[in-house]
């Protein structure tokens, strides 16, 4: 299965939201930015991001943050 990546800057926050909140799709998101607060965060999560990292990212906190996405997962076929 194919990834996505977005470069999300703020004023498009709103669109890529409700883009995230439709998907409907069983692809983990991790969402990165250099423009974090909390509000954003909170909004990412909600809409279903699995982790929420800010910028500089640590190379651990990536690796932790992959691992926790697609970590150890039951079949359902």
């Amino acid at each position: 299965m194919s990834g996505s990546r977005h470069h999300v800057a703020r004023p498009k926050w709103s669109g890529f939201h409700a883009e995230l909140a439709n998907a409907r799709v069983e692809l983990p998101v991790i969402f990165i930015s250099g423009h974090a607060d909390i509000p954003m965060s909170v909004r990412a999560m909600k809409a279903g991001a699995v982790e929420f990292l800010t910028k500089p990212v640590r190379r651990q906190d990536l690796l932790d943050a992959i691992y926790s996405a697609i970590g150890p997962r039951t079949s359902t076929i």
